[in-house]
């Protein structure tokens, strides 16, 4: 046994077992790293295909990003973490009104706003800051209400690597505000002044209370507040006031105006008419109560009513017509005068309504006058119309109209008083066709005034027209006023009147000026003011004279104004007086042409020139097709 064992050919297959076992124990580990490895490669397929669509969704962010940065309706720009800036759009761009070069590269650090120093360097800190006023750009010196946001930019692993601001231009915000303030402060003027006492009410209290309701009751403001305000009333007409508060509160049906006794501070009864309206005051409901003391007029009613055979006997002795209507405008009740001044017998005027003896203009402005009379209660003191007498000639009249009451405060008919003013009207309107003679002369004079300063400089012959007619166009393009349009018109045919006072010479000169001779012909504003100050225009043309070369930067003369201490008129004169010399030939040289011209005004839009009336000139030549007048 132990020899076979040991035999050769024993030993050989012995050995080839045994390598055939390792084989076998060898394979099977080669065979697994084998799958794992064709896992793993397939996990780096994956992988690179999962990194290439990140990187799609990267480079479509980023271009997403790109376009929301440089198209955004907001001023954006980057700043690094030393503050200068390394990018901006061109919304930025415009609102500094520099270029994307200058402020490439442009160190936030040195900026002589410190405000601005101060919101870069919270943002390089970590910090939101927030910056709002009016920004003067180093590159352009150009002035801008802003509102801006300077935010960090925070990169994993380094914290703060720079920084975002988004600036927004907040100059028609501004203006806005401001003209809300104004607004609020007129309305206050409006309600501290009227005639009316004006009270607040909310939860049965008085929350706010104006001068003439101060006045009126006794009370100063502390007290009205401190009292409820049912306890004002007269104890006989609480309950009905209480009543018609709830119901006005709740939304019901109440009447608008109504009468009741009040008891003021001074202890003596008093009678008023009410107008309640419901509003909301700081989100709640409340009233707002338009007060008048009726008490004098109350006595007068009760007098009236005591004495009414007296009072009519008046009535039918007065020069001027009475008359009382019912709401429907059916005459119920006319004197004698009436009769006279409709020229129909009272018996028939009696149930005539008013549409019978008016023309149907004549009818609509009655009618509404007369509702509105009955919707605020409040008379109408002057109202003017043509009536048709009964032999069918117009005749005009002036009446006054009011509302009658009931003893509870509710309209049932119109009172009032007609006076004929035929003749009176015929007067004023000969004065009228007097007037427009008047002012017809006064043109024809400023004309010839313009004329005798173009006689002293051939050269510039017809220029105050021509500046005279584009000023009035731009006014009329800008929708001002008749009395505006015709004021710059009139300043433009003597706008530089003052030169009268500079030497011919000077003015007809064929070469450039000298300093000297400059310095001569810039006081011709001050002289032309100095000639037309003390005549008494209509308009203020001497002002307007004296302003037509300052500029908005304040860079013009004699004074130096700046923005809108100029006079609107006076910087719609300056634009026209700056296109028609530009266009125009000179001594000194020859005519820019109007395309020049309009360049010049259109670069210096809002720095010299006022921005509205550029945009209006700019029209008038590129839209609709304006041309100066010939000469």
């Amino acid at each position: 046994m132990f020899k076979n064992l040991f035999h050769p050919s024993t030993q050989a297959c012995t050995r080839k077992n045994d390598r055939m076992k390792d084989h076998a124990k060898t394979k099977q580990p080669m065979i697994g790293e084998l799958a794992s490895l064709r896992e793993r490669i397939a996990e780096l397929e994956r992988s690179a295909l999962e990194q290439k669509r990140v990187e799609e969704e990267l480079r479509e962010s980023a271009e997403k990003y790109r376009l929301f940065f440089e198209y955004s309706p907001l001023g954006n720009f980057y700043f690094d973490e030393k503050g200068v800036i390394v990018a901006c759009n061109e919304h930025f761009v415009d609102l500094i009104g520099s270029s994307r070069k200058a402020l490439i590269g442009l160190e936030l650090f040195k900026l002589p706003d410190q405000k601005v120093v101060e919101a870069v360097r919270q943002a390089l800190g970590g910090q939101t800051a927030f910056y709002e006023d009016v920004y003067r750009s180093v590159t352009a010196d150009k002035a801008t209400p802003v509102r801006a946001v300077f935010t960090p930019i925070h990169l994993e692993g380094r914290g703060v690597i720079g920084g975002v601001g988004i600036v927004e231009d907040i100059t028609e915000r501004r203006r806005s505000e401001a003209a809300l303030r104004e607004k609020e402060e007129r309305y206050r003027s409006l309600v501290e002044n009227a005639d009316e006492a004006i009270l607040v009410i909310q939860d049965g209290k008085i929350q706010f209370v104006n001068t003439r309701a101060v006045a009126a009751f006794g009370y100063s403001v502390q007290e009205f507040i401190s009292i409820p305000v049912f306890e004002l009333v007269h104890p006989e007409d609480r309950e009905m006031v209480i009543r018609r508060y709830l119901e006005k509160i709740s939304g019901d049906a109440a009447p608008t105006r109504h009468t009741y006794r009040v008891l003021p501070k001074k202890g003596l009864v008093s009678w008023i008419e009410i107008s309640s309206i419901l509003i909301h005051w700081e989100g709640r409901p409340a009233t707002l109560n338009l007060i008048t003391d009726i008490t004098d007029r109350k006595k007068a009613e009760d007098a009236l009513r005591e004495r009414e055979e007296k009072y009519r006997t008046i009535l039918e002795s007065m020069e001027d017509g009475y008359f009382e209507q019912d709401l429907a405008g059916n005459f119920i009740f006319v004197n004698d005068s009436m009769s006279r001044i409709y020229g129909y017998p009272k018996e028939e005027l009696i149930g005539m309504n008013y549409k019978k003896h008016t023309d149907a203009e004549s009818g609509r402005k009655c009618f509404h006058i007369y509702l509105n009379i009955y919707k605020t209660g409040k008379p109408e003191k002057v109202v003017d119309f043509d009536i048709i007498r009964k032999d069918g000639a117009r005749r005009h009249v002036e009446s006054s109209v009011s509302l009658i009451l009931d003893n509870a405060g509710t309209p049932i008919a119109f009172r009032g008083i007609v006076r004929d003013v035929t003749e009176r009207k015929q007067a004023e309107d000969a004065l009228s066709k007097s007037f427009v003679r008047l002012r017809a002369a006064l043109a024809a004079t400023v004309g010839a005034t313009a004329m005798m300063v173009e006689t002293r400089d051939p050269y510039t012959a017809g220029h105050q027209r021509r500046v005279a007619d584009l000023g009035r166009a731009i006014a009329e393009e800008m929708q001002l006023t008749d009395e505006q349009i015709e004021g710059v018109h009139m300043a433009g045919m003597v706008h530089d009147l003052g030169k009268i006072s500079v030497p011919s010479e000077i003015l007809s000169k064929p070469t450039r000026l000298t300093d000297l001779e400059c310095r001569l012909i810039k006081t011709h504003p001050q002289a032309g003011y100095e000639i037309l100050k003390d005549i008494e225009f209509p308009w203020p043309i001497a002002r307007i004279v004296l302003e037509h070369h300052e500029r908005m930067d304040g860079s013009g003369y004699p004074h130096g104004l700046k923005g809108d201490q100029a006079l609107l008129e006076s910087r719609i004169l300056s634009v026209a007086d700056v296109v028609e010399a530009m266009a125009s030939h000179r001594p000194y040289r020859a005519g820019l042409g109007i395309e020049a011209a309009l360049a010049e005004i259109e670069a210096n839009r809002g720095i010299l020139y006022d921005l509205f009336v550029v945009d209006a000139c700019l029209k008038l030549f590129r839209e609709k097709g304006y041309r100066f007048p010939e000469s």
